[in-house]
């Protein structure tokens, strides 16, 4: 499944992790295509049309460190 999300159009090349497989209900992220650097998260149950969420750079960067360090392993 190839995912396409059309309500933001700075957002057109998403990829999710090798890990998902090819199952759906998968997390897809996208770089904006803007130079802005942000970026996207949808999740491909929802569909085209569905809501993404949009992160400054900054705040992804912050995110994947807090990933990478165990700050959310308890949720």
């Amino acid at each position: 499944m190839e995912f396409v999300n059309v309500t933001d159009p700075r957002f057109a090349e998403w990829r999710k992790a090798p890990q998902s497989g090819p199952s759906e209900g998968c997390l897809y992220v996208s770089r904006a295509g803007d130079g802005s650097g942000d970026v996207a998260l949808a999740e491909s149950a929802d569909g085209e049309r569905g809501p993404i969420i949009v992160l400054s750079r900054m705040s992804w960067e912050a995110f994947l460190e807090g990933a990478k360090t165990g700050a959310f392993d308890d949720i």
